[in-house]
């Protein structure tokens, strides 16, 4: 199995139990579709611990269910069957994002909810670095780490809040929440999430539903 870089890092266990969290505060509904991540990930083991019934799907040996699904139909068993679907830095990867977003929303139920999470194109740490004339972190490019990655694919897309709300705005998602996990130079916290407006944050949450 292939370990993404940053995978115990704070500022995205951070941003992993701020997820778990926002999913456990509905109180209600136990079925998740966590998206991205495999039976051994942190948020898989938390929900698990919580009493929810998990499935993942992910392009790694221990996931649930194993495919590529950028820009592919999930399978169909999936359509319709859970209270959540969860997707973690998984949307700056995908080159499809409307399919993406369409079979999400295809396989919650009436009343669901998606919390997603995306690394902030425009947090204040980029604002700082560009000024500078460097390249913003998170910056979609084909980087080369054969240490770290089976491949050269990292980020393919950019996002900030904006972009991601109208992505969700017109698959019909209504946004009933946005948070971040902070401000974050080399894994150091500068500024907490409860402090910090999440257009500045490193990495942004939203949790919406669907009718």
């Amino acid at each position: 199995m292939t370990k993404w870089p940053g995978a115990n890092d704070k500022e995205t266990l951070k941003r992993q139990q701020i997820t778990v969290d926002n999913v456990v505060k509905f109180g209600r509904g136990k079925s998740i579709l966590n998206v991205g991540d495999t039976r051994k990930g942190y948020m898989t083991k938390e929900f698990v611990e919580k009493g929810f019934d998990v499935t993942t799907i992910d392009i790694f040996d221990d996931a649930d269910i194993i495919m590529d699904f950028d820009g592919k139909e999930f399978p169909g068993e999936l359509k319709g069957k859970f209270d959540f679907v969860v997707t973690g830095e998984i949307i700056e990867h995908l080159v499809y994002t409307d399919t993406f977003l369409e079979q999400i929303y295809k396989c919650l139920k009436p009343g669901g909810v998606l919390v997603l999470s995306f690394p902030n194109i425009c947090c204040l740490k980029n604002r700082i670095k560009m000024l500078f004339g460097k390249f913003p972190t998170y910056g979609a490019a084909k980087l080369v780490h054969p240490e770290m990655h089976d491949d050269d694919k990292f980020h393919v897309r950019d996002f900030n809040l904006d972009k991601i709300k109208e992505f969700l705005r017109d698959h019909k998602f209504k946004i009933t929440g946005v948070s971040t996990n902070g401000i974050y130079v080399r894994d150091v916290l500068l500024l907490p999430g409860s402090l910090c407006p999440p257009t500045l944050g490193n990495q942004v949450i939203v949790t919406t539903t669907i009718g």
